[in-house]
């Protein structure tokens, strides 16, 4: 899922040079690409993930993500400086946003419903305003996230 062409976010020779890739990704992105590697639409399945693209300022096409996996709910917001899309989505389980939205929105006096909050997209000299109470976790850190109890 790529949400916009700028190169931090999109490197097409990366892309390129992995034959069993395939993309989602807004039109400035995909166009140009073969066909069978490009998952195309904004709501899309894959295999488990039910992948929603919501159009959000930043660049003529960026895309934020919502995606529903196992009855979880995760939304990547991109680099969108606009809060009203996050504001409108129902309670997430995960959310990944970035420092400058983050504080968008609390000088808002608004606020997101999320049970995990994670900042990205931070500057390597860490001196990112911080707002909000997103976890900040060290560059390459993974996790796990498990599917709830129940049926």
């Amino acid at each position: 899922m790529i949400t916009h062409h700028h190169r931090d976010h999109y490197d097409p020779g990366l892309f390129r040079s992995r034959p069993d890739w395939q993309i989602i990704g807004p039109p400035s992105v995909v166009t140009g690409l073969p066909r069978e590697r490009v998952r195309s639409g904004d709501s899309v399945q894959v295999g488990d993930f039910a992948i929603v693209a919501v159009q959000t300022p930043h660049t003529d096409d960026h895309r934020s993500y919502r995606i529903r996996w196992r009855g979880r709910v995760l939304y990547f917001v991109g680099d969108t400086e606009d809060a009203k899309h996050l504001l409108e989505q129902p309670p997430l389980d995960l959310l990944f946003i970035t420092p400058w939205l983050s504080c968008v929105v609390t000088d808002s006096g608004r606020s997101w419903v999320a049970t995990r909050t994670v900042s990205y997209h931070r500057r390597p000299d860490g001196t990112d305003r911080a707002c909000g109470s997103a976890e900040i976790l060290p560059q390459g850190t993974q996790w796990v996230l498990r599917r709830e109890p129940g049926p």
